[in-house]
């Protein structure tokens, strides 16, 4: 054991004080892992911004397949009536009958309007299926990122960290 200079007895007692402060000093580990309030918040944010992405984009594609769709039907339609036009005209041509392209635009018009009461009477049954081939990609994304959020809203009911 040394004993205190005596010329600097005051810097002696403050080094005593702060080695006495130091000892008292507790350190408390805390594991810095995602799992807080925050965290979970964050998460689901994440979750539900995906999620809308993906049910936007879904939205988007199933309005392009029906466009196309239509798209298809008329160019089918215009195809039948320009052959049968083709077929009548080349055998006896009747006065009785209207021009081709009035009955072509009359077949084309009664083509969209069935489609369209048909897409009225699907309207409300309108889910996406994994028969549709533009979605059907699409459909499992959906369905995690939603479950992720059903999931992380449970557990902050419950106050789960």
């Amino acid at each position: 054991m040394s004993t205190p200079p005596p010329l600097f007895p005051q810097d002696t007692y403050n080094t005593l004080k702060y080695a006495d402060r130091a000892k008292r000093i507790k350190v408390k580990l805390r594991r810095n892992a995602p799992g807080g309030a925050a965290f979970q918040e964050l998460q689901l944010a994440q979750c539900q911004k995906s999620l809308d992405n993906a049910k936007a984009a879904a939205a988007q594609l199933e309005a392009e397949n029906a466009r196309l769709k239509k798209e298809l039907a008329d160019a089918k339609l215009a195809l039948e009536v320009a052959a049968s036009a083709v077929s009548s005209s080349s055998s006896s041509p009747s006065s009785s009958s209207p021009p081709p392209a009035k009955r072509m635009r009359e077949m084309v018009d009664a083509q969209t309007q069935s489609e369209e009461a048909e897409a009225e009477a699907e309207a409300p049954a309108a889910a996406p299926t994994a028969a549709s081939t533009s979605t059907s990609s699409l459909l499992p994304a959906v369905q995690k990122a939603d479950a992720e959020v059903q999931v992380s809203r449970k557990q902050k009911s419950r106050g789960v960290p």
